[in-house]
């Protein structure tokens, strides 16, 4: 697997088993889903919907964490 900034792909193996695929099937689907988050909590705080906002924060997170993304 390539080095990836601000993730630790070792950490990240060892999460999934050494399972790469699955490793590069998650980085994958977060790219898919989270690309937009920022905007998406921009745009609920500019609506004053501070829950949604929190929602797609907390969404995010989780998913970083997921695949040991620390930085993010």
């Amino acid at each position: 697997m390539p080095q990836i900034a601000g993730l630790d792909m070792e950490a990240g193996l060892q999460r999934v088993s050494g399972n790469a695929a699955l490793l590069e099937e998650l980085l994958r689907r977060i790219v898919d889903t989270q690309a937009d988050a920022p905007e998406r909590i921009r745009a609920a705080l500019l609506r004053n919907d501070a829950k949604e906002a929190e929602r797609v924060a907390h969404t995010a997170k989780g998913l970083a964490g997921s695949i040991e993304a620390a930085a993010l």
